[in-house]
């Protein structure tokens, strides 16, 4: 990606700290270790695997922000540890034939909107190690109400804009997700698991996705506000964990220090914020029920 976008995601503190607390938190299950990064960006992941011990690290970035990550991985005197492969991680060669751990921050938009997870679920059939690891090893997707009125009168403010009725935009934007922090205490109702995903297991078919949902009023909400009698947006966030699966699955799980990461309205705003919904109508808030379909996208 650009030099911008990927400074954006760097300075995503919940973001890049969450996968330096996985990698640094269990450095025992990184000494020595081979370790993929796919979908390198910058090398930062690697770079944590390296600290953490990692014997190998091979960066894999198929733009052209490979060069400026080897630059970095000069700079920051890991030169001989991570190396840095430039191309399509389904179309390179390693020069080993398995590897101990996978890292990628592989997540877009509503989790799986423009991810990397196609490649990653390559990368685990192709070169893991029977008892590697992933990080992260586990996602999951949610789906909640939320009062969200300033975004619902953005977009309603489009039948006056400069003297011109611009409704037909303001049509149009409703029928496409939004991506906006709608921040804490936001949300009314309970919320709907839509997506679940083991990443030792998941295929890349479960992204295609439909999921049926109930959703219940909250009884009480903080800071004082009252129970919505209505909904007119839908937000999805999600968490993404790490050594959070089975012991069956991860037998090193038993001795790492479990984490996660939740872009819940609730917690720090990070660059993925939540994806909003608008209804085309306002629903009660104590009948709200349907059924949600997503694809993976590109």
């Amino acid at each position: 990606g650009t030099a911008w976008v990927q400074a954006e995601m760097l300075q995503d503190g919940a973001r890049t700290g969450a996968f330096r607390d996985a990698i640094l938190g269990n450095r025992h299950l990184f000494e020595g270790k081979v370790v993929l990064d796919v979908g390198a960006g910058t090398g930062v992941l690697s770079l944590f695997a390296a600290q953490a011990g990692a014997r190998r690290v091979f960066a894999v970035e198929r733009s052209d922000m490979a060069e400026v990550a080897r630059r970095i991985v000069a700079d920051s005197g890991y030169a001989g540890v991570v190396e840095v492969i430039r191309g399509l991680l389904e179309e390179v060669e390693l020069p080993v034939p398995s590897v101990d751990i996978i890292v990628s921050e592989w997540i877009g938009t509503f989790l799986i909107h423009e991810s990397m997870l196609d490649s990653v679920l390559y990368a685990r059939e192709r070169w893991l190690a029977p008892d590697g690891l992933l990080l992260p090893d586990r996602a999951t997707l949610y789906l909640g109400g939320v009062e969200a009125e300033q975004q619902v009168a953005d977009l309603e403010s489009w039948g006056d804009f400069y003297g011109l009725n611009f409704t037909a935009l303001g049509a149009a934007w409703r029928r496409v997700a939004s991506q906006q922090c709608v921040g804490p205490g936001a949300l009314v109702t309970d919320h709907a698991v839509l997506l679940d995903m083991d990443l030792y297991r998941a295929s890349v078919p479960e992204q295609q996705f439909s999921a049926r949902f109930s959703l219940r009023p909250l009884a009480s909400r903080p800071f004082g506000r009252k129970p919505a009698s209505e909904v007119r947006v839908l937000a999805s966030w999600f968490t993404f964990g790490f050594f959070n699966v089975s012991a069956s699955r991860c037998s090193a799980c038993a001795s790492a220090k479990p984490s996660e990461l939740s872009t819940h309205p609730d917690e720090v705003c990070t660059h993925w914020q939540q994806t909003l919904l608008f209804l085309r109508q306002a629903a009660p808030a104590s009948s709200l029920a349907g059924a949600s379909g997503a694809g993976a996208g590109r």
